[in-house]
């Protein structure tokens, strides 16, 4: 019963996550924190332009688990996953990045294409800018195993939670492992509001919901290397894990390697409800007419 409610109460809701923004935000008196965390930010913006030249393949694997740990349900989704620039329904965020997902197999069976689809996708207006976002996000997710519409392309927006919007405050701290000797600098993080880069509930009307986490940085250059991202919905008894990995890619460009969406729930016997797991490859520049296609909407 528990696990019917909260994957019914997923469904009627909204994971929202917000991935851009222009201001570092969060104040620390600790000088050297502000400094990692300022040119952590700076390669997060490295990381989005340049993801932006790609598509890349994406193989998710997506699993429903009982309260005994046991496989309820699988599906293996093959997609074309792309980062674009739209406008933004935030007010302090006027050009933002969305992270969209064009299906092309589920459990190895082709999806059928209509090459129209992701043009029409991205150019149609809406009454509002929420409205064409909400719509976006539903395409994207439409296929999900679990709870359809709920949004799992956020595989670029967790390094944003190094890169804050002027209006979410983040309290930034160097973990413990953060060892001279380290060869990786860990960065805590926790959202203290009132905006926030992860929201809950309708899309049209979401609320919001507080991250806490952390972001690895590689200490010879401070390029993003891992975030691990929490967060705490109000709509239903569990705990949302997101995890991201990145890599080099084509021309020494950082693109994402692998992605974990977790639901957590203490009750289940391995603690987990659902799980979805996805690595990316087979990396390519958008063709004259896939850069037509996705141009900015303007």
């Amino acid at each position: 019963m528990l696990r019917a409610a909260i994957i019914a109460a997923m469904k009627r809701a909204c994971l929202a996550l917000l991935a851009s923004g222009l201001v570092l935000a969060g104040s620390t008196g600790d000088d050297q924190v502000a400094a990692v965390v300022s040119k952590g930010d700076a390669k997060c913006l490295e990381l989005w332009d340049g993801f932006r030249q790609f598509v890349a393949e994406e193989q998710d694997v997506q699993r429903v688990f009982d309260k005994s740990g046991k496989v309820r349900r699988e599906r293996r989704i093959r997609s074309d996953y792309y980062i674009v620039r739209l406008p933004s329904s935030r007010l302090d965020d006027p050009e933002g990045l969305f992270e969209f997902r064009d299906v092309l197999e589920v459990d190895g069976k082709p999806v059928r294409r209509d090459p129209t689809r992701l043009k029409a996708l991205l150019s149609t207006k809406g009454a509002s800018l929420r409205e064409e976002e909400c719509r976006l996000v539903g395409a994207a997710n439409e296929r999900n195993l679990f709870a359809p519409g709920f949004q799992l392309n956020f595989t670029a927006a967790v390094a944003g939670y190094i890169h804050a919007f002027p209006n979410t405050a983040t309290n930034y701290r160097l973990a413990a492992e953060s060892t001279a000797e380290s060869d990786e600098i860990v960065v805590s993080f926790a959202e203290t509001g009132p905006g926030t880069r992860g929201q809950e509930g309708p899309c049209l009307s979401p609320q919001p919901m507080p991250g806490t986490g952390t972001i690895y940085l590689a200490r010879g250059d401070y390029s993003i290397l891992k975030a691990d991202v929490t967060l705490v919905p109000k709509m239903a008894p569990v705990r949302l894990r997101m995890f991201a990995e990145y890599k080099a890619g084509p021309g020494g460009v950082r693109v994402p390697a692998r992605r974990v969406f977790s639901i957590l729930q203490s009750k289940w016997r391995n603690g987990l409800v659902a799980q979805a797991e996805a690595t990316y490859s087979n990396f390519r520049r958008f063709s004259a007419e896939s850069t037509i296609r996705f141009e900015p909407i303007r």
